[in-house]
């Protein structure tokens, strides 16, 4: 029996890492669901802020990669004429977008997929795209591309993809009656094979914290940094992602100059997936006061490697404290954050290392990852049935 098509399109993509989440999304989701279906992927031909292609590919063709094709597009070919070719050249049972603000990777399909006699079906993930962090920023230019959609009914035969319930009532208010069909599936997590760090390897001297995420005002930087301006205690902090945004990145520069001396930051630039779980094992604690995330790969990875997290309540991942594995307090009340980092620091050494396995045996047991297989699996089978 011959199995379902998918066509997947997505700005960024393997081997390119700096994009961060959605691409693990995606590739979670090939690498656990490749039995069923056949999955060609459309993407670009470089990493986010490269000027050059990947190397060893073939651009503007299809390259077979194991058990699926990816098509890495030149800029020169993400046009309305060569979105609707690469939907013609196959009979595809299911189009997949990894976004809704895309004009070249989400809206072009969309509209070019209508004019199609034999129309594939199509699911969409926003990817926390109408989170309230997020609606937040270049709030003018998102709210015009919602109220175009809803107004000539763009996306009225979509079925959505949310990654959360949570998700889920963002999209219905986002969309209104566009969000007719909305399946809640969760993110596919890549599980490894426990803690990495060696929990007797770990240096008490200093308080380290980790953040790991894109340098932009949704990942809310700024705001762990006044809250670090108050702490008494030593505390070095790393900080990795890609700096998406110049002018912001700028204005944390500025936060760094006016911190006390007993906090030393470092900014490491940009690391791969498979580094992920080593830096965030290294480190005491995960701190990320986000505005807003439908999931949050790199907050799972860092609960797998028994490292708690400092999280906002911006989030899917809540009741942290309750359950001995971090927090999830509300960006309203800085002095809580303060609290948590204090109380956290005054912890034994002994007891923070006892915490690391309860909180790998949490987010293990947390994740039911059969049932989140099937849920995905179930995206597809439900279109191309």
């Amino acid at each position: 029996m011959q199995k379902p098509k998918i066509l997947i399109f997505t700005s960024y993509y393997l081997p390119g890492y700096k994009a961060g989440g959605p691409i693990r999304s995606v590739s979670n989701i090939i690498q656990n669901l490749g039995e069923d279906f056949d999955f060609y992927v459309v993407t670009k031909d470089r990493d986010s802020f490269e000027d050059k292609p990947y190397d060893s590919i073939l651009v503007d063709q299809w390259n077979t990669i194991g058990d699926y094709k990816v098509f890495y597009a030149s800029a020169a070919y993400l046009n309305f004429k060569g979105i609707k070719e690469l939907i013609t050249t196959n009979d595809y049972d299911c189009i997949y977008l990894n976004s809704f603000l895309s004009v070249k990777f989400s809206l072009y399909p969309v509209i070019a997929n209508k004019r199609l006699r034999n129309r594939a079906s199509i699911t969409l993930a926003p990817r926390g795209e109408f989170s309230k962090g997020a609606l937040e920023q270049g709030s003018i230019k998102k709210k015009l591309f919602i109220w175009t959609s809803r107004i000539f009914k763009i996306h009225n035969n979509v079925k959505w993809h949310a990654s959360t319930t949570y998700e889920e009532k963002d999209i219905e208010n986002a969309m209104g009656n566009s969000a007719r069909k909305i399946v809640v599936a969760p993110n596919i997590p890549a599980i490894g094979n426990g803690i990495t760090q060696d929990s007797n390897a770990h240096d008490y001297k200093n308080f380290n914290l980790v953040f790991l995420s894109r340098i932009s005002r949704k990942k809310n930087l700024d705001f762990a940094l006044n809250v670090l301006k108050e702490v008494k205690f030593s505390v070095d902090f790393d900080i990795y992602g890609l700096i998406d945004d110049q002018p912001y990145w700028s204005q944390c520069l500025k936060i760094i100059e006016e911190l006390p001396d007993n906090i030393k930051v470092h900014y490491h630039g940009v690391i791969s997936h498979k580094e992920v779980t080593d830096k965030v094992a290294q480190s005491d604690l995960f701190f990320l006061p986000t505005k807003g995330e439908n999931y949050g790969h790199a907050i799972v990875e860092s609960l797998l490697s028994g490292t708690p997290v400092l999280l906002s309540d911006q989030t899917p991942w809540r009741d942290l404290e309750k359950a001995g594995v971090g927090w999830d307090i509300s960006l309203k009340d800085p002095n809580l954050f303060l609290k948590a980092l204090n109380d956290y620091h005054i912890e034994l050494s002994e007891n923070r290392q006892m915490s690391r396995k309860h909180i790998y045996e949490w987010i293990t047991e947390k994740i039911d990852l059969k049932n989140i297989i099937l849920k995905n699996k179930n995206i597809f089978i439900s279109q191309s049935s």
